[in-house]
């Protein structure tokens, strides 16, 4: 058996042969139920839903309203600005961030969709040392086109 390894960002143009584009076609026309069916025998053999899912956390929202996120989401729109939530129950259910002093980050890359060879990817980083970890600072910058590193 031969292996031909594509080099990255190399895309390969050539056509098909017509077994090669029966093999493909064959491959691609499975019926929505199969390939669902498919999804849900791989999830099960990878044990993906076999880890314990912490309970999201209480939070005050507004008027000193209590609710629990579902689905870890919860409405943002129209509430920008100051401090939106903040968590229900003080931080002694977090002590390394209430007895020390503590900084959290979060950091992501968005990068253009697969047909776009051109587009910059958006980096963005996010700090909280706020002991409520509800005041934070953000940057938001593009950098080169795929680049999963950010760059400061």
């Amino acid at each position: 058996m031969e292996v031909c390894r594509i080099v990255p960002n190399q895309r390969y143009q050539k056509k098909l042969s017509e077994s090669q584009l029966s093999n493909l076609i064959q491959l691609t026309r499975q019926s929505p139920s199969d390939r669902e069916m498919s999804i849900h025998q791989t999830v099960e053999q990878n044990e993906y839903n076999s880890s314990k899912l912490l309970q999201a956390p209480e939070l005050v929202y507004r008027n000193f309203r209590k609710f629990r996120p579902v689905c870890g989401q919860w409405n943002m729109k129209n509430k920008a600005g100051g401090r939106n939530t903040e968590f229900a129950v003080r931080l002694e259910s977090l002590p390394v961030v209430s007895n020390k002093p503590t900084i959290i980050f979060g950091a992501g890359v968005t990068h253009p969709g697969a047909l776009d060879d051109s587009s910059p990817s958006i980096a963005s980083v996010v700090a909280s040392d706020w002991p409520l970890v509800t005041k934070y600072n953000s940057v938001v910058r593009a950098q080169g086109h795929r680049v999963e590193l950010i760059r400061v």
